[in-house]
């Protein structure tokens, strides 16, 4: 019994942890999935040869010069915001099904850890301390003075919200 409620803290401690890692692997997958394409590094590369070659010109001197070189800039530009709008649609849907997809994983193992301990007791107590919620204390395992799995993962959540808010308290403390 002891052993099964260190064991059930320390996944759901994961569990909870993994909450935080979500938008960074969502990002990391995004950035490896999404990242510059050789296109688009090209353009950028030209952009910049034809903004420097442009800088070098007196506009009052070479003016046909300066404004071909003007054209080719924004024709570049458009391209590259034509390329931009079209991978924005694509990494939003991309990230929004990611998170999903990593949320529902998170929520399936949480409830996989409800199956498995459904019918044992987490903690054993004394009855008449638990008197007027003992049946919904005791949960899904139904023993009475039981602590069932479902208060349990709510009990480490508590404890585990708390912790990081000291943590982040302590934090603030020590930058400042």
């Amino acid at each position: 019994m002891a052993a099964s409620m260190v064991i059930v803290f320390l996944f759901i401690s994961l569990l909870h942890l993994s909450k935080y890692c979500i938008p960074h692997i969502v990002k990391q997958v995004m950035r490896y999935v999404f990242g510059e394409k050789q296109e688009e590094g090209r353009k950028k590369a030209e952009l910049m040869q034809l903004q420097e070659e442009q800088s070098q010109l007196n506009v009052k001197e070479d003016f046909p010069k300066y404004a071909r070189i003007e054209r080719k800039i924004n024709k570049i530009k458009d391209d590259m915001k034509k390329l931009r709008q079209g991978k924005t649609a694509k990494t939003f849907t991309f990230s929004w099904g990611l998170t999903l997809a990593l949320n529902a994983l998170q929520t399936c193992c949480l409830i996989s850890v409800i199956w498995r301990y459904r019918y044992e007791p987490m903690i054993m107590l004394k009855e008449e301390w638990l008197w007027p919620l003992a049946g919904v204390v005791s949960f899904p395992s139904g023993i009475p003075g039981a602590l069932g799995i479902s208060i349990w993962i709510l009990i480490c959540n508590n404890i585990l919200k708390r912790a990081g808010k000291i943590v982040s308290s302590i934090n603030t403390k020590t930058e400042t």
